[in-house]
């Protein structure tokens, strides 16, 4: 199956010298399309003599994601779901 990717912004820019290094300055719009914030971690890789910049997804451990619940305690393991007495109205 073929998607067509469609342009939604486009913009033409140089590649400058900055110190040792080389950078680009992305514009307003190319930021806010992406959902991109001052100090977000991006990934840079290249393809096919393209440069692809995309947001950094961190890794969302079971930690992380409930450190704010109270009164849970996760325990961990594997549960034994055969040999369980149900609790509820469990068909």
């Amino acid at each position: 199956m073929y998607t067509k990717r469609v342009e939604v912004n486009k913009m033409i820019t140089k590649i400058k010298k900055w110190g040792n290094s080389h950078g680009v300055t992305l514009s307003k719009d190319i930021i806010n399309s992406c959902n991109l914030s001052p100090n977000d971690k991006i990934r840079i890789t290249t393809h096919d003599h393209k440069i692809v910049i995309e947001k950094e997804i961190e890794d969302i451990t079971f930690d992380t994601l409930f450190k704010d619940w109270k009164n849970c305690e996760y325990k961990g393991g594997e549960f034994d779901w055969e040999s369980s007495e149900p609790i509820g109205k469990e068909v």
